[in-house]
């Protein structure tokens, strides 16, 4: 059987000196082998939408990030932007986490000149862990003001 290496979409970005530790959590029992879902906010500040996203990572680690963008269209047809944070851990059950934020603006710089930045009304957040491939996400509604 031949196995066909994934690959994430979209676009490689320069944001992991963005990524900031911002504490820990602690369950009472292990946690599943797959990634925790990241916890995200997306909101319209003038000609911008803030992003903020938080992952959680195995407190064993000291990872490496990088994060991509992929610009994408719905199942209903609407702009989506879609952000995958990834990074290489070893798979195992846990029940200490460090948490790290990445918070940024996202404006029409950043998008094609077909894909308008005030029609974007989610933000899907992935995190990834390259190996083992296993990744967890989530869809934000961006609010505006």
């Amino acid at each position: 059987m031949n196995l066909i290496p994934l690959t994430i979409p979209g676009v490689s970005i320069a944001m992991e000196n963005q990524i900031e530790p911002i504490g820990n959590i602690i369950f009472t029992v292990p946690r599943s082998k797959t990634p925790l879902v990241p916890l995200v906010d997306a909101m319209y500040v003038k000609e911008a939408i803030q992003i903020c996203i938080v992952v959680f990572i195995d407190a064993t680690l000291s990872p490496n990030f990088t994060v991509y963008q992929h610009n994408a269209i719905s199942d209903d047809g609407s702009a989506i932007v879609q952000f995958f944070i990834q990074y290489d851990g070893k798979e195992s059950q846990q029940i200490n986490f460090n948490a790290y934020q990445l918070s940024f603006q996202l404006n029409a710089m950043h998008l094609p000149k077909d894909f308008p930045l005030f029609g974007i009304d989610q933000i899907q957040a992935f995190l990834w862990d390259s190996d083992p491939v296993a990744s967890r996400g989530t869809i934000t509604n961006v609010q505006r003001n």
